[in-house]
Parts: structure tokens; sequence; C-alpha cells
């Protein structure tokens, strides 16, 4: 009797083990598959973001943030950045379901304080429960619980080393995990982002500067030349023109 009890014990230990591991396969079948549905996405909005042109680069944003988002089958997607005083992140690229309370404009830093921090440094955030998102009672905890965040991965921006926002996918209804390989692609993901973002801050600067210059330029009644760093001379006021055109005849 003992030995027909103990080789049932076995048999059902050995069931529950095949079916453990029949379980952890299809995971692992299921989070590869993932993986590579993702990774070819991210080599698709990699082309797409070569050729764009700087008028279409928001309507570029919205798009692939909503493709990553729907293929992720996340709930509530962000690309946020961090405003220029560096106490807010503006969000001005978010996507939801339709049934999905969406994140605001801007959500000021002290809201959670701990995760922005982890942005700042460059930091991936990533949490399956909401119990594991902060410790009970912090802002970050009262944050996340706020907007019934679930689950979700936060993967930050940057550029030539400096922080710009961050890229955001979670969910409401349901937990998800969100595995390693996965994170990686999102990192890439986040970094196509980053660059053409940075390209545009960079050549809003630029105009801005010239603006600046023109009308400086234009503005001005004495003799008034600019040199680039090298010496070389780049723009004259008219005033300086006229006195050159004057001596060369």
């Amino acid at each position: 009797l003992l030995a027909g009890a103990l080789l049932l014990l076995l048999q059902t230990a050995l069931i529950l083990g095949l079916l453990v591991s029949r379980r952890q396969r299809r995971q692992a079948q299921q989070e590869l598959e993932e993986n590579l549905r993702i990774g070819r996405l991210v080599a698709a909005m990699e082309a797409a973001f070569r050729e764009v042109k700087p008028e279409q680069l928001d309507e570029q944003v919205d798009t692939w943030l909503a493709r990553l988002a729907r293929t992720l089958d996340a709930e509530r997607a962000a690309l946020s950045l961090i405003s220029p005083d560096g106490g807010t992140l503006v969000v001005p690229f978010r996507w939801a379901h339709p049934w999905i309370r969406p994140l605001p404009p801007e959500l000021p830093s002290s809201l959670f304080p701990r995760t922005y921090e982890l942005i700042e440094g460059g930091h991936v955030v990533a949490f399956s429960r909401t119990i594991d998102s902060a410790p009970p009672g912090t802002p970050d905890r009262a944050f996340f619980t706020s907007f019934g965040t679930r689950s979700l991965v936060l993967v930050p921006l940057f550029r030539e080393a400096r922080a710009l926002g961050c890229l955001t996918f979670s969910t409401v209804t349901r937990e998800r995990a969100w595995p390693l390989g996965l994170v990686s692609e999102l990192q890439l993901a986040a970094g196509i982002f980053a660059v053409a973002l940075g390209r545009e801050r960079e050549a809003k600067a630029a105009l801005k500067d010239e603006a600046f210059t023109s009308a400086m330029i234009a503005t001005a009644a004495s003799r008034v030349a600019i040199v680039d760093r090298r010496g070389v001379l780049v723009r004259v006021s008219e005033a300086w023109q006229r006195t050159a055109d004057s001596a060369a005849s």
C-alpha cells in the first residue's frame, strides 16, 4: 500500500513537472515571437525615420507610437519630453484605447519623484504589478495607482548623453511581463525617436539663431560684421556692405 502511494506521488510529481515544463516552453516561445514582431517593426521604423521630413515628424511619431503600442498589446502609450526647466514631463505624443484614461499634457515631476530621477539617470523602469511599482505611501505609488496602471515599461530617451524624456507603454485592465529581450527592442525604438526629436530641436534652434542674426543685421544702422570662430566673415550689415561697395568702386 505504501509502495502504491509512493508510486502515485511520483507519477503526480512527474505529470506536474511536465505541465510546468510545457508552460515554460510555451511562454518562452510566445516571448520569442513577440520579440521578433517588435524587432521587425523597429527595423521598419528606423527606415521610415531616415526619410522623414521635418514637417512630417509629429505625424510619424504619432503613427509609430500607436503601432508599437498595438503590437505590444498595450493599452496606453506616451512619448514624453523633459521641459527646459527640468521640472516637468511634457507629453506631446499620447495614445490610448478609447475606453482608457489618457495621460495629461503635462506631468510635474513632484508626482513621481523617484521615477523621474530614474528617467534622468537613464534607467529603464518596468513592473508587472502595481504593488511592485514603488513602496506603499510614496508619491510614485499613488501616481501609478491614480491612473490605474497595472503594468508598465518606461524607457529613457537620450541624445548625446543628455536625457530628453521617455517612451512609456502600460496596461490598465490586466497585468503583463516585460522580458529583457523585449525591453532591448524598445530601447532601440527609443533611440530612433530620440535621434529624430533631437535633430528637430537642433534645426529649430538654428532657425531661431538665424532669425535673430538676420533681425540684428537688418536693423543695425552702423557697420556691423559677424565672423565665425575661425575669423571667417559670415554676415555684414547693409551699412558695412555699402562701405565695401564704395571702396571697391
